[in-house]
């Protein structure tokens, strides 16, 4: 595999993972205090939506941001190659989580607008490897002596 694929690689690995690290334990936080006071959400950021508390919303972001990404963040270090093209993907799921938290609490754009940080080397890897063509699974491993 060339050094700059595997650059690559690893950045879409280490985007997922350190999103997951966030989210997972976020999402488990709004589950265990639905109230969101550990986190310093007021309930009032959920008054236009038909949320009364962050239950349901932890639950969902635990999921679809946190254990998406902890998968692939794996997969991509194992360098499965429709990783590349699903990664993708994920970024614009958590994109879309970006942009609804920050439609429904302005006042509190903070916490989202952190996630665009890995969020953008997140697309930009597996736009790279998907757009370049991914090796597959046999031509990445590693040549035998």
């Amino acid at each position: 595999m060339r050094a700059l694929e595997r650059n690559v690689w690893n950045c879409l690995a280490a985007t997922h993972l350190l999103v997951a690290a966030v989210a997972m334990p976020v999402g488990a936080l709004l589950c265990v205090w639905p109230s969101g006071s550990l986190l310093g959400l007021p309930l009032q950021v959920l008054a236009p939506t038909p949320f009364t508390n962050f239950l349901l919303p932890g639950l969902v972001f635990y999921a679809s941001v946190g254990v998406s990404n902890m998968l692939f963040g794996y997969l991509a270090l194992k360098r499965e190659p429709g990783a590349a093209r699903i990664s993708f993907f994920i970024g614009l799921v958590l994109l879309g989580w970006i942009i609804t938290a920050l439609a429904i609490a302005p006042g509190y754009p903070l916490y989202p607008s952190l996630f665009i940080i890995p969020l953008l080397p997140m697309l930009g890897s597996a736009a790279l490897l998907w757009y370049n063509g991914v090796a597959t699974a046999e031509e990445l491993k590693p040549a035998e002596a």
